[in-house]
């Protein structure tokens, strides 16, 4: 599933009242910045116009990912240039939670991630049964060229504790990914999950 972006180029078309490259070089108040006066509306027109093709260019990249990028919330598009830019190691990180609190005993889905297109992803789980044992269930759900998927990572009653789970590597189409955990016990487990492109 493809996001959106809401980033447009300024003055997209008409590029008439618009500065050339050579003069954009050339022009003084590019290297000096602005001066007291009349604004130049030449030299403003190429200044946004090169400035909004590039944040268009990255936002449409984003979306093209999977992302909704928009200028309405300062904290969404920090998540979602997070999501798309944020690389750790080798492994470009596309979904990544931090304690999560397992409220309730029904499905809670922690982290979710649409791949533009198939490929090749990791997902790693970490969690924490605080202070009584829990029935644990850790499940991602994908869809490959199989079809819809459904990988159980773990199910089982875990004593208090600290748990690292073994990676799961799967290959995606351009469908959701999602971590999803179950626990018998209402906040007993915390999670932390991460969904990476490898």
């Amino acid at each position: 599933m493809a996001g959106s972006t809401n980033f447009l180029v300024f003055n997209p078309t008409d590029t008439s009242n618009t500065d050339t490259d050579i003069e954009y070089l050339a022009e003084t108040q590019r290297t000096s910045g602005l001066q007291n006066g009349i604004a130049k509306t030449r030299m403003h027109n190429k200044f946004y116009r090169q400035t909004s093709v590039m944040v268009a260019a990255l936002a449409q990249f984003m979306a093209n990912q999977g992302q909704t990028v928009s200028d309405d919330n300062v904290n969404a598009l920090v998540t979602a240039i997070t999501n798309t830019f944020d690389v750790s190691g080798s492994n470009l990180l596309k979904a990544s939670v931090s304690e999560v609190s397992i409220t309730g005993t029904s499905q809670q889905t922690i982290a979710t991630y649409t791949p533009p297109a198939r490929g090749n992803y990791q997902i790693d789980c970490y969690f924490r049964v605080v202070t009584a044992p829990t029935m644990v269930t850790i499940t991602v759900t994908y869809t490959d060229a199989t079809g819809a998927q459904t990988n159980t990572m773990i199910s089982q009653m875990v004593p208090v504790g600290s748990y690292n789970l073994v990676p799961l590597i799967i290959n995606a189409n351009a469908a959701a990914i999602s971590v999803n955990v179950t626990a018998g016990i209402a906040n007993q487990v915390y999670i932390s999950s991460s969904i990476l492109g490898v």
